[in-house]
């Protein structure tokens, strides 16, 4: 067994510098028990500690023999992080091997070593599944609700000469023209899916949980104007003669065609718009910003709009991709996505809501195999009652 061989490639893997051949072979050593092995080695030289290499949950012992592989190809690598990271590709290691469930995650915490050195206790816990489906509704003119997921494909509703159509895929489409203007609302609350609309342009909207979109079944006149809460994801529909702009509280976002990302949930404290392609102008009170792809205009309740340039679009669209994704953000920020998620309350015990973390997991995941991970940063514990998540201090 070539031991730094496969020291070499993990690495390499590790610093994303790995050729695919290097991380074929990679994959196939780590088939190995003798390098599963090796691996635990390595833990143990970062932590210093017997914990990780005697795990007392039998589940987590077949998990990790499982899902290694998994995890090797799957696992986010987050690089660039400030240097007071304790050794971050030992914790890296760390982290995809004492996954469970078959997550693909990476949780480390802005702490001195000593926080590190034993792997928490996966605690017993009732449980709550992610969402499976829609449970959005759509407002018509007539004020007559719709709940999405009852319905079967085909047209829904028609409404002056415009049809909404449910597609195969669960995707809403409004098709058709009208000359009068009347007006449709989105809403997709806590513990859905997220719920993706083409308007009757063909401007695709994805929308987040606990969210709104209002907007015309057609556009009619000069302008494309819709209406939203919360945080939605357009790809608007390139008309230079009809500009498309986006209402949010005050703040109106500006575009012909191009790819953005609102984030506007009322507790923020600010309105978030990330460009990712093409050109926008975000304006509020008289004050009005251009930004360009990968820019994010933040917009505060007295007018003023700050720039943040190269923003980690991953973090930005990872709601829209399917993963819940963390870089230096505090408890309460990630808590706040875990109840829109979940469809879960969360109260505080204890000061916690400002810890940071960094990772990624996919949102596929019961909110118990969440919950375990981060308590294995040893700096929170949760428990779990019902649909009610209480959070506080390890110690």
């Amino acid at each position: 067994m070539n031991k730094s061989l496969f020291t070499e490639l993990l690495d390499q893997y590790l610093a994303g510098t790995i050729s695919p051949e290097g991380k074929a072979q990679l994959k196939k050593l780590l088939d190995s028990p003798a390098y599963l092995d090796e691996l635990k080695s390595l833990m143990e030289e970062s932590f210093h500690n017997d914990a990780f290499l005697s795990e007392e949950d039998p589940r987590i012992k077949e998990i990790i023999q499982q899902n290694l592989q998994q995890k090797i190809a799957e696992t986010t690598i987050l690089s660039n992080r400030p240097s007071k990271l304790l050794n971050l590709r030992r914790l890296m290691v760390a982290a995809a091997v004492l996954g469970i469930i078959g997550i693909s995650a990476l949780l480390f915490i802005f702490h001195p070593p000593a926080r590190h050195k034993e792997v928490a206790a996966v605690s017993k816990r009732s449980d709550v599944a992610p969402p499976k489906s829609s449970a959005a509704t759509i407002t018509l003119a007539d004020g007559s609700r719709i709940a999405l997921d009852s319905l079967t494909n085909g047209i829904i509703a028609s409404q002056r000469n415009v049809n909404v159509i449910k597609l195969s895929d669960g995707q809403i489409a409004y098709k058709g023209n009208s000359s009068e203007t009347v007006y449709n609302t989105l809403f997709n609350p806590r513990g859905s899916t997220v719920v993706t609309l083409t308007l009757s342009d063909g401007t695709k909207v994805w929308l987040n949980n606990e969210s709104s979109l209002r907007y015309p079944v057609a556009f009619v006149g000069k302008e494309r104007e819709v209406e939203i809460t919360g945080e939605a994801y357009f790809e608007v529909f390139h008309d230079r003669s009809k500009p498309f702009t986006v209402a949010i509280n005050g703040a109106k976002v500006e575009v012909l065609g191009t790819h953005f990302n609102i984030n506007s949930y009322p507790d923020a404290a600010s309105i978030n718009t990330t460009l990712l392609e093409g050109s926008i102008k975000v304006s509020r009170n008289g004050t009005a910003r251009l930004i360009k792809p990968g820019d994010q205009a933040q917009v505060y309740q007295n007018g003023a709009i700050d720039i943040k340039s190269n923003v980690d679009l991953k973090d930005v669209m990872a709601w829209k991709n399917g993963y819940f994704h963390f870089d230096g953000v505090s408890t309460e920020t990630i808590m706040k996505q875990i109840s829109r998620w979940y469809d879960v309350d969360i109260v505080y015990v204890g000061d916690v809501k400002n810890e940071l973390f960094a990772g990624s997991l996919p949102r596929s995941a019961n909110v118990s195999e969440v919950l375990s991970l981060l308590e294995m940063t040893k700096t929170v514990r949760f428990s779990l009652e019902e649909k009610k998540i209480v959070v506080k201090p390890y110690k």
